[in-house]
């Protein structure tokens, strides 16, 4: 009997979904450690990984080199060779985006991103071994489900000083190696890590290569929401829109103006459009359909 697609259960499996949205979702990480080491072999391998750098040329747009903390892309035209000499000298290679153009994984980011209402992409990372690491101590504007395809990774996990920040706002060590990280985490090939944003972390290799998808779900948030709807109210009413008057830190009527401005605001926005245009936001950022359409069509066409 095949299996069912990849979907939120099936990456948290043996964790079930509501235990992962009462328990962990946006409130502590969680690692899912399995002794399945091919559990992930339909959504990618070192080999397919492989083939995909050789896809990439000539212009590599998607492909990062990452060394030291510094994410460089790799210049049209650079020779393949060039690119596998910088991860054998200890760069990690990042393919950004990689569902948009490896099939496979486009039902699991489809799935996640109608379950979330959410922007869902993967990024793929392949580490060189001998403790080679890639980006120093950070945290993400968004929640991450890290899957190791192969090999093993150990994960520092630093907490967090910004709970759920926004995107954009980051973090950064006062001196390098001043972050001092109050969990580890052995990630090995099978085994699933879940990250609120604003967790703080770093990751290195052991003595083995690893390659690892790293899930990214940026959320709608509530403060979205209500600044989209505060927005068009702004938009459709000229007296948001007014300059405050010349001297309005000492003019008595500034505060009534203000409250009345508030209070006018608040008539104006309907929890229901709010809620409706979130729905209609989060549908815009889903993940595009399977292909086929194309084929659809030209089975359509008039019998020559």
């Amino acid at each position: 009997m095949p299996l069912p697609e990849f979907d939120l259960a099936r990456l948290l499996a043996p964790v079930t979904v509501e235990e992962f949205e009462r328990d962990f979702r946006e409130q502590q990480p969680l690692h899912v450690a399995r002794e399945q080491p091919g559990h992930y072999r339909e959504l990618l391998t070192l080999d397919d990984f492989d083939r995909l750098l050789a896809l990439s040329g000539p212009d590599f747009h998607q492909l990062r080199v990452v060394h030291a903390g510094r994410k460089d892309p790799v210049e049209p035209g650079t020779r393949l060779g060039t690119i596998y000499d910088a991860f054998e000298a200890g760069a990690t290679l990042q393919v950004q985006h990689v569902d948009s153009r490896w099939e496979p994984l486009q039902p699991l980011t489809r799935a996640l991103g109608q379950w979330a209402g959410a922007k869902v992409w993967a990024n793929a990372y392949l580490t060189p071994g001998g403790n080679a690491q890639g980006f120093v101590p950070h945290h993400d504007g968004h929640d991450v489900l890290v899957a190791q395809i192969h090999g093993t990774k150990r994960w520092r996990l630093y907490g967090v000083r910004t709970p759920l920040p926004f995107e954009g706002r980051m973090f950064r060590e006062s001196s390098p190696g001043a972050a001092r990280y109050d969990r580890h985490l052995l990630l090995r090939a099978g085994d699933l890590l879940y990250l609120p944003r604003g967790t703080i972390h770093a990751a290195a290799t052991e003595d083995v290569t690893s390659l690892h998808l790293t899930i990214a779900v940026e959320p709608v948030l509530w403060s979205t929401a209500i600044q989209d709807g505060i927005r068009r109210v702004f938009e459709q009413d000229v007296a948001f829109r007014r300059s405050m008057p010349p001297g309005f830190a000492a003019l008595p009527r500034t505060e009534e103006t203000m409250a009345e401005l508030l209070r006018l605001l608040w008539e104006r926005l309907s929890p229901r459009e709010l809620v409706a245009q979130a729905q209609r936001t989060a549908a815009g950022l889903q993940t595009p359909g399977a292909r086929g359409r194309l084929t659809a069509i030209a089975a359509a066409d008039p019998a020559p």
